[in-house]
């Protein structure tokens, strides 16, 4: 995995622990309860991205993508793909976690 893919997952499991840590703020977690809602939140996440960046494809990017993930290709070169579909793809994705932060905190 090369860094600015490392970057990215990184990045995105302190953004689900934060979120975590917002939305249980004041209840008794423990750290295991607290690792599996962090989980949660990953996939949940990751769900979301994913739908929302095949909602910006077309019909035929959107197969290349499915294709991609089920033959398991490297991160680098799914990033590198979404990437060149989708302009401007760091707001894009900055756009998508501000969402999902409202969603997932219900607010």
């Amino acid at each position: 995995m090369d860094a600015k893919v490392k970057a990215q997952v990184v990045a995105m499991e302190k953004f689900a622990d934060d979120l975590v840590t917002q939305r249980f703020a004041g209840q008794e977690v423990t750290p295991e309860e607290k690792e599996e809602l962090k989980k949660e939140a990953l996939e949940r996440l990751g769900t979301f991205v994913i739908e929302a960046t095949l909602d910006e494809f077309t019909d035929e990017d959107a197969i290349v993508f499915g294709k991609m993930i089920d033959e398991k290709r490297q991160p680098e070169e799914i990033d590198a793909f979404t990437r060149e579909k989708i302009p401007d793809y760091e707001n894009f994705t900055n756009g998508l976690f501000e969402k999902f932060k409202g969603i997932y905190l219900e607010i």
